[in-house]
């Protein structure tokens, strides 16, 4: 009876990653749109263009409506075409690897924290929120970003220890646009927040619009295009120096101990 359950779920599990890859791949809904102002993007004629290649892992899960992720292939897809407009100030390209459907771990601890939302122990929430997703498929070295259907909290989080991206299609108090996108890749290029207006890596500003922070300054292009040419996201606090003793510009590292573990927006 046991060897009967146990291939019975693995059945379930199968067919739920399965129907959820169909979904994705077949599915036609609205794409998200960004005007960006050309004359503030165009990259410095003195960068050449760096690109990363990034794998979209995609959760699915019966078991979770805030774990599983509902937009299709096209919609991401065509959010990165936005976010690589705003990175094109920097010369920094994202290149879609491929797309991998995954089953995550703790539904039931990851629902938990949500419902509970800002009144869960911090250390409690970030902990379960980053055992949520899976890293055996990961593209190693590279970088990979996973989306779910909402976020505990913020819209997005970058956590240097696991070296990926998790992002929600929801969150608290808002739906992903490409400028969050854009955001969350820059804190896996080294980029913590900045009070500057407008920026790319501010947080929430009263009466800015998250769809219009796209700029980013000549220090965080520096920084950005530092990490992306060593080939792997940012590594955390505790090893940046690694990556930046072969840096040209080692001026623009300033206060290493900030936290880049940081919700978005």
């Amino acid at each position: 009876m046991n060897s009967d359950f146990a291939v019975l779920m693995v059945l379930l599990l199968t067919l739920t990653i399965s129907a959820c890859q169909t979904t994705h791949q077949s599915a036609k809904l609205s794409q998200p749109t960004l005007t960006v102002p050309d004359d503030r993007l165009d990259p410095s004629p003195d960068f050449e263009e760096i690109v990363i290649p990034i794998r979209v892992h995609i959760l699915c899960s019966a078991e979770s409506k805030h774990l599983n992720f509902t937009c299709t292939d096209a919609e991401i897809t065509a959010w990165f075409e936005q976010a690589n407009t705003i990175w094109r100030t920097a010369a920094i390209h994202w290149d879609i690897e491929s797309f991998v459907y995954e089953e995550p771990n703790n539904p039931a601890d990851f629902d938990q924290i949500v419902e509970l939302g800002r009144d869960a122990d911090p250390e409690e929430r970030r902990s379960i929120v980053h055992s949520t997703y899976p890293l055996d498929q990961k593209l190693t070295p590279g970088w990979n970003i996973f989306f779910i259907n909402r976020m505990a909290f913020g819209n997005g989080v970058y956590s240097a220890k696991n070296g990926s991206i998790l992002i929600g299609e929801n969150g608290p108090d808002s739906e992903l646009n490409p400028s969050i996108l854009a955001h969350e890749l820059g804190h896996s290029l080294g980029l913590r927040h900045t009070p500057e207006r407008y920026n790319l890596m501010a947080k929430r500003q009263p009466g800015i619009d998250p769809k219009d922070k796209i700029r980013l300054n000549l220090e965080q292009i520096e920084r950005a295009r530092t990490i992306a040419t060593s080939g792997n996201p940012f590594p955390g606090r505790d090893n940046e120096s690694r990556i930046l003793s072969d840096a040209r510009e080692m001026d623009c590292w300033e206060n290493p101990r900030t936290d880049y573990a940081q919700e978005a927006f």
